[in-house]
């Protein structure tokens, strides 16, 4: 067993000497997928450190809250509404991926409308039903749809709208995961009290859902010297104060390290102090540090899929794919994602998928939230000529490098796959170009070593 140490020397002497580290991993993973093995927390964190061969002993505490247990609350919850609101005309809050996962449901109710803050959405249908702006709701009562957003959004119609009835669907969701949350931090923080590691590493999953301030705060007394890492998937800073903010701030106070996935233009303003993150302390923390994938899922394999974009449908990746399956009918692929009527693939399916495809291309889900995305990683460990939607956030990541081919317009797309199909040789150059990048400067072991680096340096900052 491992003594603890001061890391900040030991860190030196390990990684000099490649020595692997204790790792305790914690590790909460989304609903729509079924078991551990599927999710982003094992493949994007966990398998690639400990693939790095920097990580020796290690313990996984992982859990979520499970589809079945889920869908059965929200059963409870519309029937109790539909007997309280009976044919009273009701408006929907958000015309996203969550409400058309509940269609069966919320077409029980007098819908007369449905809102969305999102401006592309407003004057469009959803399901025969007008989408409008959030002035233009005129019925009394209100229900929720977002199981992430819910309390946000509930405070702030409740301000814009004292007098109206609104409604969520999770309450009793939320009551149980704090309870669950609390057991599963008693239980970590007691073997920590007996069991001692050189790492800890957290990853939360819905924002709503994380371990709270307090419960960080308890992992990290009871780790006493031993430096926390945390990560952060996704964000919306389209305010100061909700529930991505509260994640960020909760890390930050606790945590020794942030692990950013790929947001640099949101770090830069964080440790520059500008709104909405002026009250992000210790932002010197936080890392970009796009993930990597796991290498016994990941690789190159015979290519007999031409052009695939991978992932669910949400928000704007819907018209690209339309677009797509539309002029190339032959040559086009959707693959995986979740939705109405569909079910997560397997991981190791959807990295075969990838693997034989030629050209992945790759786009942004929401106008609100830029990044560059796992599927940038997928694409170039897979060995295919990545087509990226053009960001800031993927050219900061990759440079000038010549391997990745952006576009903006759809003409620009459906003429950089027509070149690229029609000249296999320059499109399989430029795919290899890619994969030996990435290998080089991204694969487990070198992002292992750069998450190290980083906890070293971040354990030595102080915040001015």
């Amino acid at each position: 067993m491992l003594v603890k140490h001061n890391f900040c020397n030991y860190y030196l002497e390990q990684h000099i000497n490649m020595h692997p580290i204790k790792t305790l991993f914690i590790a909460q993973f989304f609903d729509n997928r079924t078991v551990f093995e599927d999710s982003s927390a094992l493949n994007e964190i966990i398998n690639p450190l400990i693939q790095s061969g920097l990580v020796g002993d290690y313990k996984i505490h992982a859990w979520n809250f499970g589809k079945e247990y889920i869908e059965n609350q929200l059963n409870i919850r519309f029937d109790l509404l539909r007997e309280k609101i009976r044919s009273k005309k009701v408006t929907i809050y958000a015309a996203g991926k969550h409400t058309e996962g509940l269609w069966a449901q919320f077409s029980k109710f007098n819908v007369s409308a449905i809102c969305d803050k999102q401006p592309e959405k407003i004057g469009k249908t959803f399901n025969g039903i007008s989408v409008i702006d959030i002035n233009e709701i005129n019925t009394d009562i209100i229900i929720v749809s977002s199981r992430a957003w819910e309390l946000d959004i509930i405070a702030m119609l409740q301000v814009k709208f004292p007098n109206k009835e609104i409604y969520g669907l999770y309450d009793d969701v939320q009551r149980d995961i704090l309870i669950s949350n609390q057991e599963k931090t008693d239980l970590i923080c007691s073997e920590l009290a007996s069991d001692q590691y050189d790492l800890i590493v957290y990853i939360p999953a819905e924002p709503a859902e994380a371990l709270n301030l307090e419960q960080l705060a308890s992992l990290k007394d009871s780790a006493i010297t031993t430096p926390l890492a945390a990560v952060w998937w996704d964000y919306d800073d389209s305010s100061s104060e909700n529930i991505y903010m509260t994640l960020e701030k909760n890390t930050l106070q606790t945590a020794d390290l942030i692990i950013d996935p790929g947001h640099f233009t949101k770090t830069r303003a964080m440790k520059d102090s500008l709104y909405p993150y002026n009250k992000h302390n210790m932002a010197y923390k936080v890392a970009v540090l796009p993930t990597p994938v796991d290498i016994e899922l990941y690789f190159p394999r015979e290519k007999t899929i031409n052009v695939a974009i991978f992932g669910s449908d949400a928000g704007l990746r819907r018209q690209w794919i339309d677009m797509l399956q539309k002029n190339y009918p032959k040559d086009f692929q959707h693959i995986g994602g979740v939705g109405l009527g569909k079910v997560a693939i397997p991981m190791e399916e959807y990295a075969r998928l990838a693997g034989k495809t030629k050209i992945m291309v790759n786009t942004q889900t929401y106008s609100f939230r830029t990044q560059c995305k796992g599927k940038v990683r997928e694409a170039l460990a897979s060995g295919c000529l990545l087509i990226e939607e053009d960001n800031t956030e993927s050219r900061q990541f990759f440079g000038n490098q010549p391997f990745v081919k952006y576009f903006t317009t759809k003409t620009e797309l459906l003429d950089t796959i027509s070149y690229y199909l029609s000249n296999p040789i320059e499109r399989e150059e430029l795919a290899h170009q890619g994969y030996q990048w990435y290998l080089e400067h991204w694969a487990p072991k070198q992002w292992a070593k750069k998450v190290l680096s980083a906890v070293h340096k971040s354990t030595r900052q102080v915040d001015i």
